[in-house]
């Protein structure tokens, strides 16, 4: 009996996803056999079927799974050998299975860009942020903000490629009954099980009625400075 393994695993395995490849086992007797598998080193290398009949002189594929922990790091080594059932003397040569893993949080790693310090005030305000997929995978992202009621955030969700940034928006909105001072929010970002986030601070204050009063009268009568300019 004899195994080649087809699927040669050169790129890097997230932690907690399932790879698949695959195994041939050739049966080079003169009768039919049960033949079996065995891994050796890891627990989290498993095969789809615990042994296989093979006709003789044929050879059938066979697929390994790999679930490898979360959050395992580094390069994994295990054998792999075939077997007759019926005398598990007789075996092939161990093939070597060599797997490099990156940590979850990793692969899908979430990143948030923007100010760490806000200053608002009792109006609506949009402030913009960028999320980046600085992971190895494609990620499927969900949005969210802890803080005051006041304090959204759009969009909800979004997928990005790796690489690839997004511009997305903090919403703020407190009423006038809402006290002045420093309140903290908390944007996440999560990914199935993997979150990140970043630490806010929202600085509460009301507008000085004085620069109110004078942007208001610049906006209003802009057009008239604008015109005694030019005609100046």
């Amino acid at each position: 009996i004899g195994i080649e393994l087809l699927d040669k695993k050169e790129d890097v395995l997230c932690g907690g996803d399932k790879e698949d490849f695959k195994v041939n086992v050739a049966n080079k007797g003169k009768f039919e056999e049960k033949i079996g598998l065995e891994i050796e080193g890891l627990d989290w290398l498993n095969t789809t079927a615990a042994q296989i009949s093979v006709k003789a002189g044929e050879t059938k594929a066979v697929s390994i799974n790999a679930i490898p922990p979360k959050e395992a790091e580094g390069k994994f080594n295990a054998g792999l050998s075939a077997f007759l059932v019926k005398n598990p003397e007789v075996r092939s040569g161990k093939e070597s299975i060599e797997l490099e893993v990156q940590p979850k949080s990793e692969c899908y790693k979430g990143e948030i860009i923007g100010k760490g310090s806000i200053r608002t005030s009792y109006s609506e305000q949009f402030v913009s942020f960028r999320v980046r997929n600085g992971g190895e995978r494609s990620a499927k992202y969900k949005i969210s903000v802890e803080g005051p009621g006041w304090i959204s955030v759009q969009p909800s969700e979004l997928s990005l490629e790796p690489r690839q940034l997004f511009n997305a928006n903090i919403r703020l909105n407190p009423s006038e009954d809402v006290a002045e001072g420093e309140y903290d929010a908390v944007i996440k970002l999560r990914h199935e099980d993997v979150e990140y986030s970043k630490q806010m601070e929202i600085n509460l204050k009301k507008r000085n009625p004085a620069i109110i009063w004078t942007v208001g009268f610049y906006k209003f009568y802009k057009y008239y400075v604008y015109l005694a300019i030019v005609f100046l």
